[in-house]
């Protein structure tokens, strides 16, 4: 038997004894996917937004990029909507994404020496957003996030993990001579195409060999067929990875696609629970990091989704 009570996650074993209790995180993480289409938000609900936040206990923000191919959410002259606009709350500290490039996962089809070369430009486009943030910004960075997300398809060869650990060595040793202090961070999901220990085997050398700081999707808001055995997984990665080196992201979003389009809508309430319930049985605790303040927010960004009409709004998650 699984519940949920006033912020606590109780899981009861076969035996009728408890097995987990798992608190609400003192501090959380939002991620926060920007798009031009947010770009008329207005400074109004860009104060209910922080205010959001507040009431639910968010008090980092990950910014999942500060540039995604030609769109440049930070603009060098400093003109940019986000950082005068959303991100300017001094309460909140915030992880910055860096360059995301939207042909990042056509590109893991190219051979290995020619992937390579591509992680080269990676780096160097994320070099340079992390340069202009730091000139730029008036908050509190807390840390550097890298945009491109590693499976657990395209990354099974020795060849492209050891390709992987040369480009987190790589853009880890340029980002600590701008900001010796921060963490680095990527994430990572799975598909079913490794074991839960052949994937969390793989987490566990990238992180020994680069000290990067792991984010992991648990999956459960994404449309997939089959669907991965998500607590085999989480608790796989639980047993391989201390604490201290992975975050678990929890979505809040529930995909449902039409032969027209794919929409990610928000969750209901007592779904968002349950999956913090799987949480809690695979490892012990609540993630600690939210996927998307875009669906928890969506209304205040001023461009409902019209697609997910027919799904209830997430409750405490909207009020002002």
């Amino acid at each position: 038997m699984k519940w949920s009570v006033a912020g606590l996650v109780f899981v009861l074993s076969s035996t009728g004894l408890l097995a987990s209790v798992c608190q609400e995180p003192q501090l959380k993480t939002i991620i926060l996917q920007p798009w031009q289409s947010q770009s008329e938000v207005t400074p109004a609900n860009a104060r209910r937004i922080n205010r959001q936040l507040d009431a639910q206990g968010f008090g980092i923000v990950l910014l999942q990029w500060s540039r995604n191919g030609q769109a440049e959410f930070w603009p060098s002259d400093g003109s940019g909507w986000l950082q005068n606009r959303l991100l300017q709350d001094g309460r909140r500290s915030y992880i910055m994404g860096l360059y995301s490039d939207p042909g990042f996962f056509k590109a893991l089809d190219l051979p290995d020496s020619e992937l390579d070369a591509y992680l080269s430009v990676l780096r160097e486009f994320s070099l340079a957003e992390a340069k202009k943030i730091i000139a730029q910004s008036k908050v509190k960075i807390v840390g550097w996030y890298l945009p491109e997300e590693i499976d657990d398809l395209n990354w099974r060869t020795p060849e492209r993990q050891a390709m992987l650990v040369r480009h987190y060595q790589a853009i880890s040793r340029d980002l600590k001579v701008l900001r010796p202090d921060l963490p680095v961070y990527a994430s990572s999901f799975f598909g079913g195409f490794s074991t839960p220990k052949e994937y969390a085997a793989m987490l566990r050398s990238l992180q020994q060999q680069t000290g990067i700081q792991w984010m992991v999707q648990g999956g459960q808001g994404v449309l997939r067929k089959p669907q991965p055995a998500t607590a085999a997984y989480l608790k796989a990665v639980n047993a391989a990875l201390p604490r201290q080196q992975w975050s678990g992201i929890l979505e809040v979003f529930t995909e449902k696609n039409s032969p027209k389009a794919q929409r990610f809508c928000p969750a209901l309430l007592s779904e968002i629970q349950k999956r913090k319930v799987v949480w809690c049985a695979a490892t012990g605790a609540s993630p600690t990091v939210y996927f998307s303040l875009n669906q928890l927010s969506e209304s205040l960004f001023g461009i409902p989704n019209t697609g997910c009409k027919s799904e209830p709004l997430h409750g405490p998650y909207h009020r002002d």
